[in-house]
């Protein structure tokens, strides 16, 4: 999901997502519902594009 700080200058990412990795879950990760929910802050490059940058950077 977007959307944007209460003040409106910075556009915000927000998503779900696991803290570690989950390539040792059997059966697959989709049936584990052990997530969690982060926001990420984003700008645009010239093109129009977002930049998200690495998670968890700010």
């Amino acid at each position: 999901m977007f959307t944007t700080s209460p003040d409106e200058q910075q556009d915000i990412l927000v998503y779900h997502a696991r803290p570690y990795d989950n390539a040792h879950l059997q059966g697959g990760f989709l049936g584990n519902p052990d997530r969690h929910a982060y926001t990420q802050s984003f700008i645009w490059n010239s093109d129009g594009f977002p930049v998200f940058g690495t998670p968890g950077d700010n």
